[in-house]
């Protein structure tokens, strides 16, 4: 799924010509953006999404600016807005239910963990280069859910 919403940001972000080109900057907002968000996808930093090595194949012929030069335009009005523009174009896309979803990943503890949360879980999965379980860490968590307004 990810892959496919990077695929999305990809061909929207830099098929628009007003977003690859940015008036007086060497990188348009729309390239500014998605590294932000192929950061985001990947639960990574941006310093991350500025190393091309990190970039799936497809897309690795684009030209990065620097980490600090990221941060800056990350800074900016319009990168801003844009991002806040399609955040609110990916939320209209959702289906709009009465039912809500809380999705999430478990946290990886290593085997020294102090923290009294972390309990030893059984390998669902374990494949013949699993040889020790991992720690998850399943925090206590009281989730509110209100019914969506139409």
């Amino acid at each position: 799924m990810d892959g496919e919403l990077l695929r999305w940001f990809y061909h929207r972000l830099l098929g628009d010509p007003t977003l690859r080109h940015t008036r007086d900057c060497t990188y348009g907002d729309g390239l500014i953006a998605l590294i932000y968000f192929l950061a985001a996808l990947s639960h990574r930093s941006p310093r991350w999404a500025c190393n091309k090595g990190n970039w799936p194949i497809w897309c690795r012929r684009l030209a990065l600016p620097s980490y600090s030069q990221l941060n800056k335009r990350l800074k900016s009005a319009s990168v801003l807005l844009l991002i806040t523009h399609l955040n609110d174009e990916l939320r209209q896309r959702l289906p709009r239910t009465s039912d809500k979803v809380a999705d999430g990943k478990p946290l990886v503890v290593g085997g020294y963990s102090h923290d009294p949360d972390a309990r030893w879980a059984r390998c669902l999965t374990a494949g013949p280069m699993d040889t020790n379980c991992t720690r998850l860490s399943i925090p206590r968590v009281r989730l509110t859910l209100f019914p969506s307004r139409p």
